[in-house]
């Protein structure tokens, strides 16, 4: 919302599915483009977020039944989410899921472990 009072942006919608108010919650859980990445995920077979689960619950539920290594990927691909968005409204390019987790995979073990 702050780059709709920057006029930055025209519209309050979420840029990367035009469905809704882009809040913390939707861009990250209820966002359609959100939900692709998460179901393409190869080590949240166990774990799901559920709907209307709010961001901040979310991530303290996860980071109680993840592993540490898998909660540190999911943080990562939350950032990947976060500049998809970015790319989206500063470079208009078109937002992209495929390669998401492995390149979150490949960020962790290079910069976190």
């Amino acid at each position: 919302m702050k780059l709709f009072e920057r006029k930055v942006l025209h519209s309050f919608s979420c840029v990367l599915c035009n469905e809704e108010a882009e809040t913390c919650d939707h861009l990250f859980l209820e966002c359609s483009f959100a939900q692709a990445v998460w179901l393409q995920s190869p080590l949240l077979n166990d774990y799901r977020f559920y709907p209307k689960m709010k961001f901040i619950d979310a991530m303290n539920a996860a980071l109680q039944k993840l592993s540490t290594t898998v909660f540190d990927t999911l943080y990562i691909a939350c950032w990947m989410i976060w500049k998809c968005k970015n790319r989206v409204v500063f470079n208009n390019i078109a937002p992209s899921y495929h390669g998401l987790w492995n390149r979150a995979d490949l960020y962790r073990t290079k910069f976190v472990e």
